[in-house]
């Protein structure tokens, strides 16, 4: 039996930069991108039948081009930093980065809500509300405390 071949990967950063494969604009949101099966997933805001909602967003990992989309819940952030920095032009939205295993991704939300979607199609599996279940309660998404 043959072993399975590894991948290569760059020890050394290329002086001219690794080369763009593909560019997908996003709106407001400061989540990273997870990748997993051929797929990339983050999160993002999105008007959804006329509300701001937190959505995640699977990307085909080779192409960008968008497979699926799914809501999250509505996109408010008390307190949050809606006005932005001078460089990236204001805005807020979410500040998870979801995960991907066997299939599934995860991902959480604002509202503290852990949902398990089916990683190729985006359809829930189950969710939990975190807050709820466990006698939570929500940070305000600012460095000062208030007065």
């Amino acid at each position: 039996m043959t072993a399975p071949r590894r991948k290569r990967f760059f020890t050394v950063w290329p002086a001219s930069g690794l080369p763009e494969i593909w560019k997908q604009p996003m709106t407001d949101g400061f989540s990273g991108i997870s990748v997993g099966g051929g797929r990339a997933f983050t999160l993002e805001t999105r008007d959804v039948n006329g509300a701001n909602q937190e959505v995640c967003v699977a990307l085909d990992a080779n192409t960008g081009r968008e497979l699926w989309a799914a809501p999250l819940g509505i996109a408010e952030y008390d307190g949050g930093g809606d006005a932005g920095t001078p460089d990236n032009g204001g805005g807020d939205g979410p500040r998870s980065t979801p995960t991907c295993d066997g299939g599934k991704v995860y991902t959480y939300s604002s509202r503290m809500i852990l949902k398990c979607m089916d990683a190729a199609s985006g359809k829930q599996i189950w969710a939990s509300d975190i807050k709820e279940n466990h006698a939570g309660h929500n940070i305000h998404w600012e460095a000062r405390p208030r007065p």
